[in-house]
């Protein structure tokens, strides 16, 4: 029953009739002010995925073909990479399903910023220096090794019947690896794209972003 005729169901002087006026106005409005904030943000996020079809046809025309090819093999290593990553985010109830959608809008936003500098000429990863790649590599290793012990103790084999769904180390090592292949993918787009600029520049800034998505899975011990 809605919520304003369960309230008129309920209740039969005129006092409360008055109030539940006021009531049934206010939640009337909280539900019309939360339904325009969904649809304007599935609008805004139908624009970026818009804006970045658009933006990929545009660059197809003024890249040179190795650039653009370079490109493409990014692009594909990136969907494979976000597909593997979101097997490492498990969705178990409507709260975890909004967040996966928040971050695959902001993972978009992020892409079209890129595929923007991309065409101007100027390196996402300006702000890293190529001499810190063996420290984020280190660290990245034992974050790994940690998440992976970790996802062994908590996600059995075998679950039980109506278990929630756990990331199981298997999910973990399929997902590092497209996360590598991805991360050789920039590298290779650098060298055509930015040749100036050393491959470990690209190593140290992909790195850094792996190592702040495994400490979520590790042991409390390994983040900062």
């Amino acid at each position: 029953m809605p919520f304003c005729q369960c309230l008129a169901y309920k209740t039969s002087s005129v006092c409360s009739v008055i109030l539940v006026g006021f009531l049934c106005t206010a939640g009337s409005l909280l539900t019309e002010r939360a339904a325009s904030a969904q649809t304007d943000a599935v609008d805004d996020h139908d624009r970026v995925i818009n804006e970045l079809r658009l933006k990929e046809s545009e660059m197809k025309k003024l890249l040179t073909p190795a650039v653009f090819a370079a490109l493409q093999r990014l692009e594909a290593t990136r969907n494979a990479f976000l597909d593997a990553r979101s097997s490492e985010q498990p969705i178990n109830n409507a709260g975890q399903a909004r967040e996966a959608e928040s971050e695959g809008e902001d993972e978009d936003r992020e892409w079209l910023d890129c595929l923007k500098k991309v065409e101007k000429g100027e390196p996402p990863n300006s702000l890293i220096d190529a001499g810190n790649f063996s420290d984020w590599d280190a660290r990245l290793n034992d974050a790994y090794k940690a998440a992976r012990k970790t996802l062994a103790e908590e996600c059995p084999e075998t679950p039980q019947s109506g278990a929630e769904r756990c990331v199981s180390p298997e999910i973990l090592v399929n997902t590092e690896r497209a996360w590598l292949r991805y991360r050789e993918a920039w590298v290779q787009m650098g060298a055509v794209r930015w040749p100036k600029i050393p491959p470990d520049k690209w190593r140290a800034w992909l790195t850094e972003e792996r190592w702040y998505q495994l400490i979520d899975l590790s042991s409390p011990l390994i983040k900062p």
